[in-house]
């Protein structure tokens, strides 16, 4: 990339945290210090790390703008809504913690380059889309747990061939354990408890 693309590139994504840091009500100084831990020696966001900081309001798509972004921590807040398309589709994104908000919809397919989500303990609901375990599958972590999803496990899941945890527990899933499962070599923890 060029310096003027650099340059440009840092004034998108200077724009972008400043919207997110009005929409979420946060001290911009502070937060700047804060995410000078999370950038690259070119200023390129890789990261966003708010946990318990009382955050409100919805996931915004323009967090994509970010594109360098490698993990995403906003567990423990008070984020409503749905994870937006834009944010599933980061190409750089390996891990994202949402657990402990309000977010509700249904839990679709990340990027394959994800390794780490956790959604857990929100109000996400509907079914596992038949390609889920196609469209994730180099998670090595899956937690969606305390959840009110439900509906049959798809076969796909077994096509997660790095999955180490699997935690859907606390849902409303039902039926059988798809016998593809059992292929998963790499699973250590599997928690389907407490579903129908």
């Amino acid at each position: 990339m060029s310096m003027d693309g650099e340059s440009s590139k840092r004034v998108i994504e200077t724009e972008v945290l400043r919207h997110l840091a009005r929409q979420w009500q946060l001290d911009i100084e502070g937060w700047r210090e804060y995410l000078s831990n999370f950038t690259t020696q070119t200023n390129t966001v890789i990261g966003i790390q708010l946990p318990r900081v009382n955050l409100s309001g919805t996931l915004s798509a323009e967090i994509s703008i970010l594109s360098d972004l490698r993990f995403i921590d906003l567990s423990e807040n008070h984020i409503i809504g749905d994870i937006p398309l834009e944010i599933r589709q980061l190409p750089n994104l390996r891990g994202i913690n949402l657990a402990h908000n309000n977010l509700h919809g249904t839990l679709q397919g990340f990027h394959t380059s994800l390794s780490i989500l956790n959604v857990s303990h929100n109000e996400l609901d509907g079914t596992l889309t038949r390609d889920f375990g196609e469209e994730t599958s180099s998670l090595e972590v899956l937690d969606a747990s305390f959840n009110k999803m439900g509906g049959l496990l798809p076969p796909s899941l077994g096509k997660m061939s790095t999955l180490k945890v699997l935690d859907l527990g606390h849902n409303k899933f039902n039926g059988t354990i798809p016998p593809s499962v059992g292929q998963l070599k790499e699973l250590k923890k599997l928690f389907l408890n407490d579903n129908r």
